[in-house]
């Protein structure tokens, strides 16, 4: 896509006056300063939170439900208010806005994550708006993104935007969230230390929403998307970052890229089982870039088919890679140990030599200690 592609999330502490229907004045606003930037020549896009709050508000509905079913139908009258909340004001503008509801599925399935990534691409060339949305009135639990954070990350690296920016009711990542003095102006690395100040446990940071802003920064700089996090009260900010470089913000800085298939396998295919290799194995992945054998397998966990993702770990539990699986779970403890000759021997003559192939693994190892592999 342009250099000018930017994904923009809006969270419901912004878009809802105390998560029951919409604030019509930061909707406003925030439409305002995104018109301008199309009139720049910016192709943005939208990933919006607030359907189930404004669905609250027009069915009468003073609390949050706590049954799934109310819920669903809450966000299945919401969202139709919530887009044309967006669309009223950008009409205003001259410009169109476009639906797009997602669910895991649709990112697990590799046909129909390439399809998503083609419809958003092209409602972009002709000039529309997406707005963007977990389809909140079908999921269930399995298939949930959990947060629309992760939702917006996933579209970015998918379109291969320039810039992701979290809009929350905070300045950024702070050290001490109390504390305004504490921002963290710029990361140029998401690492354990990083994961560890914002432990929900230790921040007043309520149920971890930052940490879900700090991983979907890490889906998408892994992707060569620079990302934001920056107070969406004041969305002008998001002008500062474009044309000045920085701003009243964090800053998540790209690094080294996975593209493609092996992004989807790092961060969308959720792991049925795993691995656990000895150190002859770690070190053939790691330094020697090598596929898993089973030779080097000591145990497998869990149940798995062939074509499911799984991850590699020592025997300390220390997170190798991850990866498809050539074998089902009950294969691969067959011919744990065994050498190629051994595995044709009980399996047949054309069966994969590796358990897991090279290009279908993603090395994860060091990457929450600086991403020091040659892969994120």
């Amino acid at each position: 896509m342009s250099k000018k592609t930017i994904v923009i999330k809006i969270g419901s502490n912004i878009l809802t006056r105390t998560g029951y229907g919409i604030n019509a004045s930061i909707i406003t606003k925030i439409v305002k300063i995104i018109a301008e930037l199309v009139e720049e020549g910016y192709k943005p896009i939208i990933v919006s939170s607030g359907a189930i709050a404004s669905g609250l508000q027009l069915l009468g509905l003073k609390r949050r439900p706590r049954d799934l079913a109310t819920l669903q139908a809450a966000a299945s009258v919401g969202q139709s208010r919530l887009v044309e909340s967006y669309g009223v004001r950008f009409r205003k503008f001259g410009i169109n806005v476009g639906q797009v509801l997602l669910t895991r599925n649709d990112f697990l399935n590799r046909e129909s994550y390439l399809n998503a990534k083609k419809t958003i691409e092209r409602l972009l060339e002709i000039g529309v708006v997406p707005i963007i949305n977990e389809n909140d009135a079908v999921a269930v639990e399995e298939i949930k993104f959990g947060d629309n954070d992760t939702l917006a990350a996933l579209v970015s690296a998918a379109i291969s935007a320039d810039y992701l920016f979290l809009l929350t009711n905070v300045d950024g990542l702070m050290l001490d969230p109390r504390s305004k003095e504490t921002l963290i102006p710029d990361v140029k690395e998401i690492n354990s230390k990083l994961f560890e100040i914002i432990k929900p446990e230790k921040s007043t940071y309520g149920s971890g929403g930052m940490l879900t802003k700090v991983r979907a920064a890490q889906i998408a700089t892994c992707a060569g998307v620079k990302t934001a996090i920056i107070n969406g009260f004041k969305p002008e900010r998001i002008v500062d970052f474009l044309h000045k470089g920085s701003g009243r913000g964090t800053i998540f800085h790209p690094k080294k890229l996975v593209r493609g298939k092996k992004h989807w396998i790092a961060f969308v295919l959720e792991p049925k089982g795993s691995i656990v290799i000895d150190e002859g194995a770690k070190k053939a992945i790691i330094e020697k870039k090598k596929s898993l054998l089973p030779a080097g397998v000591i145990a497998v966990e869990g149940d798995f088919e062939a074509g499911d993702a799984v991850l590699v770990r020592t025997e300390s539990g220390e997170e190798i890679a991850k990866g498809i699986a050539e074998f089902s779970s009950e294969e691969a403890r067959l011919i744990a140990r065994k050498s190629s000759s051994e595995v044709r021997k009980l399996l047949g003559e054309d069966v994969p030599d590796e358990i897991i192939h090279r290009d279908k693994m993603v090395v994860t190892y060091d990457l929450l200690k600086g991403g020091k592999n040659d892969e994120c």
